[in-house]
């Protein structure tokens, strides 16, 4: 990989090829010979990780994350070492009612029951015993009311050792689940109240990590090396190295934190960019562009500055679809990029998943006020990628009016995406993530050469 010079390709290859490589190991080999092996080989994936994002050393919340699942927010690099007890487990509770009708001297075995089990068998009771430790400490959370990540199985979908007499396909993705599960639950445990609120938001109902499964095979695909470096540790929540010889913002004259994440709030002074307005307007290109796919013979006006005076006369928004439905109802789409770690924010980010984007969903709404028969749609996304409950639903909406099927020229964009809500997670996640660090590349360089 550090052959490679583009990151990007180095990601990709990092996720899809080395990581997966002793996977076959972990079905085959019971877990106390694996160990050794599955720990060397996610220490070299991590350190990979680390020299593909050059500066400082990620630090243990980062790699913690990074070894989740991407659904969870993380990079995809799990552990084997972690997950090698739901690769035996499910290995077995897939095969071991095909090998009793195999072999019937199997028949007579009952493998729930320790008895006098060989060595082999007995690994399985470890595992089993291991699943149950985890599965205890996810449901004593769910009964608090903890916030679970996306993906945690429910208890009955986890297969016991006494049911392993029928063909379990899927018992390995439910034991490696409720697996990551509880480590992304012990994560959340050891944060801060931003640390939560930054989580929540890479966690739930995000796009955060679609960047990541992006082919750079055409341009809006494509990230530059600086790009993708500092969109994994943006990610990550880890230290920008390029922040790092910067005395203070040129805009405002503050301090500028690690994470370069005052960039992004910071709208400047008299005679600097206001780069939150070019980070909008970048995603509403794309969000234009996605309902030009959706409502391909519809008239589509970005900010109407005279029509809206008709139809809309509390606020303009900022795409129009007039006539989307043919019934003479026009949608009112209003895009907005919630800051969750922002003083106003971040204790009902870090506390409800969702809740503070949803408030700002809801302020949107009013602030338009009666809007006669049209439909306002307040399009807020969350600077870590999370989507407001209503974008959610209208975000569904616009894949059912599409069959989820790409066109032609989608299909041919890219190969990463086969399907009209990935192409365009991926679309609204690329467009997020450039505006966000090239926020932080081009000011903590203008304000390096001023310094």
């Amino acid at each position: 990989l550090e052959r490679l010079h583009d990151a990007q390709s180095q990601g990709l290859l990092l996720r899809f090829c080395a990581h997966p490589r002793i996977v076959h190991w972990l079905r085959g080999v019971p877990p106390h010979l694996m160990a050794a092996p599955a720990t060397l080989h996610h220490t070299s994936i991590l350190n990979s990780l680390q020299v593909m994002t050059p500066g400082p050393l990620l630090q243990d919340v980062a790699l913690r994350l990074a070894s989740l699942p991407m659904r969870m927010g993380g990079l995809g690099l799990t552990s084997g070492a972690k997950v090698s007890p739901a690769a035996w487990l499910g290995s077995w509770a897939q095969s071991w009612s095909i090998m009793c009708r195999l072999y019937t001297i199997f028949a007579d075995f009952d493998i729930s029951q320790v008895g006098d089990l060989s060595p082999l068998l007995h690994t399985l009771h470890i595992s089993y015993n291991e699943i149950q430790i985890v599965l205890n400490n996810v449901e004593t959370a769910r009964h608090d009311g903890s916030p679970l990540p996306p993906g945690t199985p429910s208890t009955i979908s986890i297969p016991s050792l006494s049911n392993f007499s029928r063909v379990h396909k899927h018992a390995q993705k439910a034991y490696a689940s409720l697996i990551h599960s509880n480590d992304w639950l012990l994560l959340r445990a050891t944060l801060s109240q931003e640390e939560r609120a930054w989580l929540n938001s890479v966690t739930f109902s995000s796009i955060s990590t679609q960047f990541l499964r992006a082919i750079p095979l055409t341009p809006a695909f494509t990230l530059t090396p600086a790009q993708y470096q500092c969109a994994v540790r943006h990610l990550l929540h880890s230290p920008q190295p390029v922040v790092a010889a910067v005395r203070h913002c040129g805009g405002c004259m503050r301090t500028v934190d690690v994470r370069g994440l005052h960039y992004i709030s910071c709208r400047g002074g008299p005679g600097v960019r206001n780069w939150f307005t070019f980070l909008h307007n970048s995603l509403l290109e794309i969000v234009r562009l996605m309902l030009r796919s959706v409502y391909p013979t519809a008239n589509i006006i970005v900010e109407d500055a005279t029509g809206a005076a008709f139809y809309s006369p509390r606020h303009r928004p900022d795409i129009t679809v007039l006539d989307y439905n043919g019934d003479g109802v026009h949608l009112l789409v209003d895009i907005s990029i919630l800051r969750p770690l922002c003083g106003t924010h971040v204790r009902v980010a870090a506390a409800n998943p969702c809740a503070a984007a949803a408030a700002v969903e809801s302020a949107k709404v009013l602030a338009y006020g009666d809007v006669g028969q049209h439909r306002v749609v307040p399009f807020v996304l969350e600077e870590f990628g999370l989507m407001g409950p209503a974008t959610k639903r209208f975000f569904a909406d616009c894949t059912r009016i599409c069959g989820d099927q790409l066109d032609v020229e989608g299909r041919s964009a890219t190969w990463s995406a086969r399907s009209w809500s990935s192409f365009w997670r991926q679309r609204l996640c690329l467009a997020l993530t450039r505006g966000i660090v090239d926020c932080m590349l081009r000011r903590a360089q203008a304000d390096f050469q001023g310094q």
